[in-house]
Order: C-alpha cells, then structure tokens, then sequence
C-alpha cells in the first residue's frame, strides 16, 4: 500500500477538516499527502517528519510507524524517547546493564518498548509520546539514586 493511502486509511472515518483541526495542518495539505501529489502539478509531495509527528499525534498512531512507511527510518535504526535515531548498537551502548548478564532472552528496554510500533495505553487511553516522554522522565528520576 503506497504511503498516501496508508494516511488515508489512518484517518479512517475522520474528515479532512477533523484531522486539520487535531493536527494544525491544512485539510488541504493533508489531502495532497494522501493523493501523494500535488494537484496541478503532479509533482510528489513528501511529509517531514515534523509533519509524521503531527499526523502521528492527530491519528494516535506510533510516530515511528510513519517515520518507516515513509522512508525516513530503517527497520534497523531505533529512535529513543526524544524522538532521536541511533542504530540498535548505538541504543544497546546505553542500556546500564548489559543485558546478557541476564539469563532471559525477553528483556526489553523501557524506551524501545513505549516507543515500538504497538500502541501503549493506560486504563484504556493510548498514551500519547509526550506521555511516554513525561513516563521516561519519571522513571529516570526515581532510578537516579540507584547504582548502575
């Protein structure tokens, strides 16, 4: 399915000024994205990220779900909780732990978890990514007294 209609399907039975109005962009600008051209001119028309990150928020869909379908991030890169991309062993260098000290194989750090392509919820609301970021943070000040 080419990126355009996979916007559209996003969007499902939202019209084009609810999705404005959720996401700050123009209706028209977000149906040019889902015809994947610009009208008159036929020329392709690509989202910036910063415009995934809207739509992203707008559907409560993963941000990281658009960065891939639209050719910004390699299914081997991974992008932590403030929305930059490493490579996975970049992410790995910061794990505290090394996690083959571990005797499981079903370790998952907490970051790549709230950020995966699954929707994450709490009491049946999805968590939005500056939830997840403010979830981060939190966790971070309550681990800082603990030693690595």
């Amino acid at each position: 399915m080419d990126f355009g209609k996979y916007l559209k399907q996003l969007r499902g039975n939202m019209t084009l000024r609810e999705a404005a109005d959720r996401s700050g962009l123009s209706h028209t600008y977000i149906s040019f994205l889902e015809k994947g051209e610009r009208p008159g001119t036929k020329k392709p028309i690509q989202a910036s990220p910063e415009v995934l990150k809207k739509l992203a928020m707008a559907y409560n869909h993963p941000y990281e779900d658009l960065l891939q379908r639209a050719g910004y991030l390699d299914e081997q890169l991974m992008m932590d909780y403030e929305g930059k991309i490493y490579s996975e062993p970049v992410m790995a260098s910061f794990v505290r732990e090394p996690v083959s000290k571990y005797s499981y194989s079903n370790v998952i750090e907490l970051s790549t978890l709230l950020f995966s392509k699954n929707n994450i919820a709490y009491e049946g609301r999805i968590l939005s990514d500056n939830e997840k970021r403010k979830i981060l943070n939190i966790v971070e000040v309550l681990l800082d007294d603990e030693e690595p």
